[in-house]
């Protein structure tokens, strides 16, 4: 009764989406699927985050796709085919704009991947054991479980190359017409989505022209059978690829846009490479290996390549010279795209591909060739312990990726707080004002997370000129993530019309003669008339003077009530719970011990208190700052 049960093909489909979803639980999937871009490459999760974001709000014109970044325009920037970020974008105009959405449809299309893997290798091997366990194999890959549940659509595209394998191998068996379409079009929408993934296209269409001039090649039985459709099938498929990319060139062109990569990258490829880089480079894709895959796997997919290419001649003919064609066309890919892979590991995950046909053709010769320990019992209950170790591998990688693994940029952590998004609006950044995001390097990762147009530090604002440029072009917010940067000379002159502070991320208002807070200086004295000074600007210890000696002191608006005491040199005043220590200037940054508050003593007069409420004093014996529980004479006072 049970065997007819799992004879069942919707049943053993069943059993698989019920494996895939125990390896989502396993994998913490529902912990990470809510969360906006963040970890490893977070830079272009953002970018793609940003596509169906902006269909969603901003109208939903198909054919202009645009990103946060506003670039040379006005952010109008395309890389892949959009259709991936549309069809989020009719999610979120039905359900509103929930990252678990974006997130769970490429999911579910991994899911349909490995499902079509599942069942290619059924049909190849007809052993319903290692159909379920070459697909986890996959799954069980680092950088496949991070990008699964995620924003790139590069999982999206492996996904649709393996259900174009999948029909392509249905075709092989039952010669239906309806087929080709099928699985040229999976191709199609695969290279759309990712180029690289064309890899497979070409492997198939060379083995057929092999086969269409009747060239020898082996132990291979033909199967194209319908060649005239097939012939106009690729021709539709080249013809459509050829034709979006060429649209997304012009399209990029139009708006100055280069950082999306529709073309190739000088000094890229690995013959343009110096013999520093050429070797640095290889190290970093040493360095990323076990991103890639567990160090045993690695070890036992190089082995089952010396394997299968020793055993060829008891292969599946068209499965082992797919197999060559997918090694050559990675190899160039790698060649070509060598210096970028070592910096964008994910630019790997189509050619995750060469790994399928690599076990899909040794299971297909170890069967045949060493059939008893192909049906072992025992060799099952390795190969399953093995998978087991490749899955705990993976979920240790995920948790590394969350907490500040390696190789990734991260933004300040109050980005992601659930309630930034809604501090942004009530601090009156309408939707329509552009901002400019300090302190993220990536071009749309902040700004994505602010939820508005503009400007990061990847547009190079380095001097005032950047800066007045991207007012002039509608720049009407400053909004700051790391509180360093708030005294550097350059940001220092547009902090001076403060609006509002999320914990460490500060929002200013811009304006075409924006003042910086050292406009606002103060004196420090005591009320008995004895006046704190410093003897230079960067001085750290506290000097006393007279009314006409005394230095001034900026007075830095922190929000919330907050400010800060800050030296011509760039250094704030702390306070101190030592008396004796003459110590009293800290450093250019400020924290909990550099943040004092306004204490009206009467409608003229302001004292200094710490963040513990206690009155800032001075000391004139020892020249120290301390604090003191009520006021007195020795109390600073802001003048």
């Amino acid at each position: 009764m049970m065997t007819n049960l799992f004879s069942n093909s919707k049943i053993q489909a069943a059993l698989f989406i019920f494996l895939f979803l125990l390896a989502c639980l396993f994998f913490e999937y529902p912990s990470y699927i809510s969360l906006q871009p963040q970890s490893m490459h977070n830079w272009r999760q953002a970018d793609c985050a940003s596509f169906a974001r902006i269909y969603y709000e901003n109208g939903m014109n198909f054919f202009e796709p645009k990103v946060y970044n506003v670039l040379a325009g006005e952010g109008n920037a395309v890389g892949e085919f959009p259709i991936l970020y549309y069809f989020v974008a009719c999610l979120y105009k039905l359900f509103g704009p929930h990252e678990f959405l974006f997130r769970g449809v490429n999911l579910l299309i991994f899911m349909m991947g490995l499902l079509s893997l599942f069942q290619i290798a059924k049909r190849l091997l007809k052993d319903l054991f290692f159909a379920y366990l070459i697909p986890f194999f996959i799954f069980s890959a680092p950088l496949i479980m991070f990008f699964a549940n995620n924003f790139l659509c590069d999982i999206t595209s492996l996904s649709f190359t393996l259900m174009g394998w999948n029909y392509l191998f249905k075709y092989r068996e039952e010669q239906k017409t309806y087929q080709i379409w099928i699985f040229l079009l999976f191709f199609t929408i695969a290279a759309l989505l990712k180029l690289n993934s064309v890899i497979s296209t070409v492997a198939i269409a060379a083995l057929y022209f092999i086969e269409l001039n009747e060239w020898e090649i082996g132990n291979r039985i033909k199967f194209f059978n319908h060649k005239k459709q097939i012939l106009v099938g690729f021709l539709l498929c080249f013809t459509t690829i050829f034709t979006w990319y060429k649209w997304a060139i012009y399209y990029n062109d139009k708006h100055t846009v280069t950082f999306l990569g529709t073309k190739v990258w000088p000094n890229w490829a690995s013959w343009d490479t110096t013999d520093e880089t050429f070797l640095n480079t290889i190290n970093g894709f040493f360095k990323n290996a076990p991103v890639n895959y567990f160090l045993p796997t690695i070890v036992l997919l190089i082995v089952l390549v010396f394997f299968i290419n020793r055993n060829k001649v008891l292969s599946d003919g068209f499965l082992y010279q797919s197999l060559i064609l997918v090694i050559i066309g990675t190899l160039m890919f790698i060649f070509t795209f060598f210096y970028g892979i070592r910096d964008n590991i994910y630019y790997t995950i189509n050619l995750y591909i060469f790994p399928v046909l690599i076990l899909l053709n040794a299971g297909y010769i170890f069967k045949i060739k060493y059939p008893v320990a192909f049906n072992s019992k025992v060799f099952r209950v390795m190969m399953f312990a093995f998978l087991l170790a490749n899955v705990i591998y993976a979920k240790s990688y995920n948790r590394t990726f969350y907490n500040r693994g390696p190789e990734h940029h991260r933004l300040n952590e109050n980005y992601y707080h659930k309630d930034f998004r809604a501090f942004i609006d009530k601090a009156g950044i309408k939707k329509e004002d552009k901002v400019l995001s300090i302190g993220d390097k990536t071009p749309n990762a902040s700004l994505y997370a602010i939820g508005r147009f503009g400007w990061s530090d990847y547009n190079n604002l380095q001097d005032d000129y950047a800066f007045n440029n991207a007012i002039k072009r509608g720049a009407k917010y400053l909004i700051v993530a790391d509180p360093n940067l708030i005294s550097t000379p350059l940001v220092e002159r547009y902090t001076g019309n403060y609006v509002a502070n999320f914990d460490n991320v500060f929002v200013y208002k811009l304006t075409n003669d924006c003042k910086s807070y050292r406009n606002k200086t103060v004196r420090l004295k005591t009320t008995n008339h004895i006046y704190v000074s410093y003897p230079q600007d960067n001085a750290l210890e506290l000097v006393v003077s007279n009314a006409n000696d005394a230095k001034t002191f900026y007075m830095v608006d922190f929000g919330n009530g907050d400010i800060g005491i800050k030296t011509n040199g760039g250094k704030y005043v702390a306070s101190n719970r030592d008396t004796d220590k003459k110590l009293f200037i800290n450093s250019e940054w400020f924290g909990a011990w550099e943040s004092f508050a306004k204490f009206e003593i009467d409608s003229n007069k302001f004292a200094l208190k710490t963040k513990g409420g206690k009155f800032l004093n001075f000391n004139p014996n020892n020249m120290a700052i301390f604090e003191a529980d009520t006021f007195n004479e020795n109390s600073l006072i802001i003048e």
